[in-house]
Order: structure tokens, then sequence, then C-alpha cells
């Protein structure tokens, strides 16, 4: 008992993390009729992998080949690892992940209790962090980005450590962390490049050097491993979904796209929200800073207002880089670990403003509008934040339900009624968690030459007939709609039949179609959707040609 009322915001951190996973769960197993599933389609491309990887020996989104699909390679490790250890599970995601989370709260905790004089400011840091991250939906969507959260927050805070007393020793965690946070996304390169940066700047070179080579190690051997197998030595994924510029052939569409980060910043509320919080909370602790009482040592009494800063910096460099190469948004999860940052950072600020005043009274009295000012700044930040906070709440069952509605429901018709058969698909990662079927990528993720012709944006409705010709495919099972700038797909395809969600919130299109690509499948491909139609939930609207 004495251990519970001492770290008290600990145990009241943890509880409300679990109890509004709890409700979040519950929410989507009533939407789901029972069924565990996440939020989006790509947490099922590396079950699939996962899959593969443990029971095959293949790494790729199905048995027969290796695949250059995954966007985190040591998640898809751990996953394998688990699927190895404990047998394929769809539940297995789901409880790493609350781990995850519970890891992110306690390392937040023990780094903001170990400097904050006031356990009601710490509460209130790690409900922020807990909400505003948002930590709940993340466990919902059953994606490797709280693993990159915690190993975010735990190699920044390592370099806002060294760079808040730069006369320390480096601890070896910086070295530790540093592959690790590239191998979970490569997203973690613009992290380790701010680090480097604020290294170099507070003269440890060599500690900076030392981290660029160690974060690059991961990189290199996955561009090994991948081009070993005639593969782009970056993930398909990255190639279909980063920003990379296609043409920069003019000083004004280099400035157009090196402006890009801004352009995306002034469309973002929250990601601007969170830079506006951050950046007043750190501007208020470095000014206190400086004017706070000292020790005998001469060191500040309110140590922490050199640490929030620094990892505030390093939030807003990592920012601009990631606004700048790569997405934002797709369920709160792409910019989850900035958000973080962003949280932790200016929650150190707050509480080593917190210790200002309680060592000098008069501080907090010592420019009232300043106060209020930052006040201000400081609730009209938090709108954005809080709405997309909220957003999560509504939006993680009703995501969870449109999975279950569209992707689950193709994996499982067509390990009934085509495992093992050649089809073409736009999303990949249900269809081939759930069924044995030897797969064509339409969409680009999982095959590296229309991931190269949709790059070039030279991909055509001849390319989807030749492809799925040379694949001998005889169904496909897409989104209509979705190829339309491709010019549409082949006339000779014959539509079946369609499935339409209500409701649609995360899936590309609330409408998926069945085409039977060889003209002889199409009377069974009919017999074979009337069969299914009894299992469908509830709400799937179904329409025969």
């Amino acid at each position: 008992m004495a251990a519970l009322r001492a770290h008290w915001p600990l145990a009241a951190g943890i509880a409300t993390l679990w109890l509004a996973i709890a409700a979040l769960l519950a929410a989507s197993l009533a939407a789901t009729d029972g069924h565990v599933v996440y939020a989006l389609d790509d947490p099922y491309i590396h079950m699939a992998m996962a899959k593969n990887l443990a029971q095959h020996g293949v790494l790729g989104v199905t048995r027969h080949e290796f695949t250059s699909t995954t966007s985190s390679p040591l998640w898809t490790l751990l996953l394998a690892l688990s699927f190895a250890a404990f047998g394929v599970r769809d539940g297995i995601p789901l409880l790493i992940n609350v781990a995850l989370a519970t890891g992110v709260v306690v390392l937040a905790y023990r780094i903001i209790d170990a400097r904050s004089s006031s356990r009601l400011a710490t509460c209130g840091v790690i409900l922020a962090l807990i909400f505003l991250t948002p930590l709940p939906a993340m466990v919902l969507s059953g994606t490797e980005h709280l693993l990159q959260t915690l190993l975010c927050l735990a190699f920044a805070w390592q370099t806002a450590r060294i760079a808040a007393a730069p006369r320390q020793n480096v601890s070896a965690w910086l070295y530790v962390l540093a592959p690790l946070t590239t191998a979970v996304r490569y997203e973690g390169l613009f992290l380790v490049a701010a680090a480097a940066a604020l290294l170099a700047a507070r003269r440890r070179a060599w500690a900076a050097l030392i981290v660029v080579l160690l974060s690059c190690i991961p990189v290199v051997l996955y561009a090994m491993l991948s081009t070993s197998h005639g593969w782009s030595w970056l993930p398909n994924a990255l190639l279909a979904k980063g920003a990379f510029p296609r043409q920069v052939d003019s000083l004004s569409s280099a400035a157009t796209y090196l402006s890009r980060w801004l352009m995306l910043l002034t469309a973002s509320p929250h990601m601007l929200a969170a830079l506006v919080l951050a950046g007043a909370a750190a501007v208020v602790a470095w000014r206190g800073s400086r004017r706070a009482p000292v020790t005998q040592d001469g060191v500040p009494a309110d140590t922490a207002g050199g640490e929030g800063p620094y990892l505030v910096m390093l939030f807003a460099a990592a920012a601009v880089l990631h606004l700048q190469f790569a997405r934002i948004g797709s369920f709160y999860r792409y910019e989850a670990y900035l958000i973080a940052l962003a949280v932790l950072g200016s929650g150190l600020c707050v509480t080593s403003i917190v210790a200002r005043w309680q060592i000098d009274p008069h501080a907090r009295r010592r420019s009232p509008a300043a106060a209020a000012v930052v006040v201000a700044v400081v609730l009209l930040a938090l709108l954005p934040l809080s709405r997309r906070a909220l957003a999560s709440l509504v939006n993680g069952p009703r995501a969870t339900r449109n999975i279950y509605q569209q992707q689950v429901q193709m994996g499982r018709f067509l390990q009934r009624f085509y495992a093992g058969q050649r089809v073409a698909i736009n999303d990949i990662g249900a269809v081939n968690y759930l069924a044995d079927v030897r797969s064509l990528d339409l969409w680009g993720l999982a095959q590296l030459e229309i991931a190269q012709l949709r790059r070039s944006r030279r991909y055509s409705t001849e390319d989807i007939r030749r492809l799925a010709s040379a694949h001998g495919v005889v169904i496909a099972v897409v989104y209509e709609r979705g190829f339309a700038r491709a010019g549409g797909l082949p006339r000779e395809w014959i539509k079946v039949g369609e499935w339409e969600i209500p409701d649609n919130f995360i899936c590309g299109y609330p409408t998926v179609s069945f085409w039977a690509v060889d003209p002889a499948a199409a009377p069974r491909l009919k017999r074979d959707l009337a069969a299914f139609t009894a299992k469908l939930p509830r709400g799937v609207q179904v329409r025969a040609f």
C-alpha cells in the first residue's frame, strides 16, 4: 500500500489505460460478432508475413515467395517469433500492444516523476500522453506504431539527457536504441538525424557519428536481403506510400516540394497544435531556467528545465522531416510517435515550471500578462489534439467493424472457395492471412513491377491485363473505383457481384467487386457468392450481376 500511495500517478495512468482499452475492445467485439479484428488491413500484412516466416521460412505475404512488403522488419520478426512460440493466433498483436502501451506509460512516468515535485502534474502529463497519442486506439490498430513510440521516446530521452548535461558519459542504451529505432520503422531515421545534429551541436561528435552508423545497420541489412531476391532496397510500402519527389526539374518545382512540410502542417491542425504547445512550454521553461535559483554547485535547482526543451527540439526537427518525406494520418498512427514526443517534452517543461514556482513563489507573479498568454496558447493548442483524441475513441470500434465486414469476409470467402488458386486483389492483408491463395497484388505492395509503374504514373489497364494473364489469374476481388486513374479494369473481365458495407470509415472504398478474369469462371463465381451470402455479417449489401 505504501508503494501504491507513493506511485499513485503511475497506478492511475495504467488503470485508465487498461480501462480505455477494455472499453474499446468490448465495443469492437460487439461490432464484429465477438471476433478479434484490427482497425486496419495493414496489421494483417505483418501477420501474414509472420505466419509464413514462422511456418514455412518464407518472408512473404504468401508462403510461395519472398516479397519486400513489410514496413517494419522488427515488428514482423517479433510477430513471427511469437507465432512460432505460441501458434498463429489473432490476439497476439493485441496482447503485445497492450504490453507496449503499458511500457510507454511506465517509461514516461519514470522520466517525469524523477524530475517532478508535483504528483498532480505528473498524473496530468501521463493522462495527456495516453489520450493525445492516442494509446488505446493504437492498441486496437494492431500495428507496430506502439513499439515505434516506445523506442523513439526512449532514444530521444537518452539524447536529451546527454544534451542537457554534455559532460556526462554516454549511456550504452543510446547505442542500443539507435538501430532498434530505425528497424521498427524507417521514419526513425528522422529522429536519428535530429539527435545526431543535437549531439554534434553539444560537442559530442563521436557519439553523433556512432549513432548514425548504428542506425543505418537495419536499413543496410534489409536492403541486402531484399536486393538478393531481386527487389528494391526499400520496402514496397515505402515506394508506394513515401513522399519522395518524382521529378524536380526546376527551381519552382524544387521549392514546391521542399515546402511540402509547411503545406501539410497548415492542413493538419493537430500537428500544428503539437508544435505550438511544445514550443510554448519549451520557451517558458528555458527562459525560466536561466533565472532559476541555483544550488551550491551552480546547477539550476530545476534541472528538468534543460531536458524538456531538448526533447521539444528533437520533436520539432523530426516532425519537419516526417512531414516532408512521409505520411500522416491513416487511423492516427503515422504521427503517433511525434505526438508522444511533443507531450513528453511539454510535460517535462511544465513540471519544471511547477517546480520553479515551488522553489520561488514570486516567479509565478513576475509577469501575469505573459502567463495569461501562455495559458491561452496552451488551451487553444489542446483543442485540435483533444478533438483527435475523442475521435480515436469513437472511430476505433467503427473501423474494426469495417474491416470485419469487408477484408475479413474477403479472406474467408477466398479460403473457402479458391484456396490454392491465383487471385487478383488490392488489399492483401486479411486475404493472405486468412486464405492460402496465390495472390496478384494490383496495388503494388507485394508486386515490385506494379509499385514501380504506379510510382512513375505509367500504370494502365493494359498492365493489369498483361500481369493478370501472365500470372494465370482466375478471379479478381478489387475496388473497381480504385483503378479509375489507371484507365479502369480490363473490359473483358466479367463483374459477377459486389459487397457494399455501411458507414465506411477506414476501408479504401465501401464497395468491393468480384470479377471473373477468365470468362469460364463466371458461373462458378456466381454460385460461390450466392452460397456465401448467408455467412456475411448483418448490414453488408449484396448485388449480383
